[in-house]
């Protein structure tokens, strides 16, 4: 090959690897244009509010999609075409830049024959999408989101004549428990975590749910704490039992009908839920454990889990622990 052949192939070389340099003038136009239609994408959807508010007309949802798609398409085109050098470029680029957006739009079309259909088998779900689930057809749910349907039948739970006394008894309990924790007394440590440990037993949320408390809870409560000092005493631990013989009296002194006049759902829900996130009795393992079981079974306060059913402490008759 001569020399001059050499080099004018050289130069053609060169030259399909060479980028076209745009003028200033016209990325200046292009970027005026971006400016624009970024502009009237932004009217376009006051214009669509203004519309609804003062007319009293709502557009149907198409016309949003189209217009915004619309301009999105004519500033994309923009872009690619001057800012990427597309139009200036191998047209092979352009054909896989094309082949990318019809790939995005097979993804679009797909997902889009679930989402735009669902309302043709079931009316209820044609609307927008809603934390929670709307509820409709869900028996008992009363067309609320199921988390907010599941606290409200929880609270009527909570409402109930026998769970009230049961968790009148169990926040009795609970506060023997944190004042023993408190305590520098002798055995204060473990009346505290046995005490703990009875209180986040009968504030299970999924036991006090699908297990309701029985009536003479009140009785009930007082001879399985009487059982634990018994035991406690049997191991030698005289001082921890005695704290917890004095918790038994405590709810034996409970004025039952006092304590339901001023006993609140809301605050009682608000109590039952920071003891199944762990708010109360951390550094007792037993406790901290039953209530975390608990918080894993259930959904009433917005958390989810898998953890095994804890066994029934106290052997009384408030139900199995198993997990329905």
């Amino acid at each position: 090959m001569s020399h001059s052949a050499q080099h004018a192939d050289a130069h053609d070389h060169g030259e399909s690897h060479s980028h076209a340099i745009v003028g200033p003038g016209l990325l200046r136009t292009v970027l005026a244009f971006l400016l624009f239609f970024t502009v009237l994408t932004v009217a376009f959807a006051q214009i669509e509010v203004y519309v609804e508010h003062a007319v009293g007309i709502r557009l149907p949802w198409w016309v949003n999609v189209i217009g915004a798609m619309s301009i999105a398409t004519v500033k994309s085109v923009l872009v690619m075409a001057y800012f990427m050098q597309l139009r200036y470029d191998n047209p092979i680029n352009t054909l896989a830049m094309l082949f990318c957006f019809f790939a995005l739009g097979l993804f679009l079309m797909f997902t889009g024959l679930d989402l735009f259909s669902r309302g043709m088998v079931y009316d209820f779900k044609s609307g927008p999408v809603i934390a929670g689930g709307t509820g409709a057809g869900v028996p008992g749910a009363n067309n609320q989101p199921l988390t907010q349907a599941a606290k409200v039948r929880f609270k009527e739970r909570l409402a109930e004549n026998n769970t009230r006394e049961w968790l009148i008894c169990a926040a009795k309990v609970e506060d023997a428990a944190n004042a023993a924790a408190h305590s520098k007394d002798a055995g204060a440590a473990e009346a505290a975590a046995v005490l703990a440990a009875q209180a986040h037993h009968m504030m299970d949320l999924h036991a006090v749910m699908v297990h309701p408390p029985e009536a003479g809870a009140q009785a009930v409560v007082v001879r399985d704490l009487e059982a634990q000092a018994n035991t406690l005493r049997t191991k030698g631990n005289a001082a921890a039992a005695e704290l917890v013989a004095a918790a038994a009296r405590s709810v034996q002194g409970i004025d039952m009908a006092q304590a339901r006049a001023s006993y609140s759902v809301e605050a009682m829900f608000d109590r039952l839920a920071a003891v199944a996130h762990g708010g109360h009795h951390e550094d007792h393992g037993a406790a901290s454990s039953s209530g975390n079981a608990s918080r894993a079974r259930t959904g009433v306060t917005g958390v989810t889990g898998h953890a095994a059913p804890h066994a029934n402490e106290s052997g009384h008759g408030h139900g199995s622990e198993a997990t329905p």
